[in-house]
């Protein structure tokens, strides 16, 4: 099975932060064992999207978006957290 750890950018994400209701974004990694590089993709969003369920205050017509900014495949995860969890936050400008 191939290894791979996603950098994901979480972008439009309206959620309560730091008290109050905004926009924020964050960066992320996930790894993922599995062949198809694109299940492997669609595993890492679900664990994100698993772990802010509740969260998130987007209306349908106004979503977050999840891109992935870097993927690299890796020998092994000795030593890693798999899948990974936890997020680096900013807020976004309200501009």
């Amino acid at each position: 099975m191939a290894k791979y750890a996603f950098v994901i950018n979480g972008e439009n994400f309206k959620m309560k932060f730091e008290g109050k209701v905004q926009y924020v974004g964050f960066f992320t990694t996930r790894r993922v064992e599995e062949n198809d590089i694109e299940v492997a993709e669609t595993l890492a969003f679900d664990s994100i999207r698993s772990e802010l369920e509740g969260l998130v205050l987007n209306d349908h017509d106004d979503p977050p978006m999840l891109i992935t900014d870097n993927i690299y495949e890796v020998e092994s995860f000795k030593g890693e957290l798999v899948p990974g969890k936890g997020f680096t936050w900013y807020i976004e400008d309200e501009d």
